[in-house]
């Protein structure tokens, strides 16, 4: 498994600002199109699954992240077959932006080491 992931900083996002200002549209959505003209053509090539992920420094994540976690959890979900089992995954669905939000913290700190 082969990850690559796109951070937006907040210098990017203050270029994007007027751009993002106009519309309705997030910093991560200009890093999500950047990497998928970037990338997606060589992995489809090579047989390799893509997915953008791309996240701000600011703490948010992109649609198309946001739109596999939503997904991903809602069929973890559908398929537990206990009472314990969807706790232990409700959980895990909380977990989750906790363990990014710090991996993208410790990334922001690592800068200035």
């Amino acid at each position: 498994l082969r990850k690559n992931g796109t951070c937006v900083s907040a210098v990017h996002f203050g270029m994007l600002g007027p751009l993002v200002a106009r519309g309705t549209r997030l910093a991560t959505d200009y890093a999500e199109a950047t990497k998928r003209r970037a990338k997606a053509a060589a992995c489809e090539a090579n047989n390799f699954d893509f997915m953008t992920w791309a996240s701000s420094t600011r703490g948010g994540i992109g649609r198309e992240a946001a739109a596999w976690f939503t997904t991903n959890f809602d069929a973890k979900m559908a398929l537990a077959s206990s009472d314990s089992e969807r706790w232990r995954i409700s959980g895990e669905r909380k977990h989750f932006p906790q363990v990014h939000s710090a991996i993208v913290a410790r990334r922001n700190s690592a800068i200035f080491d």
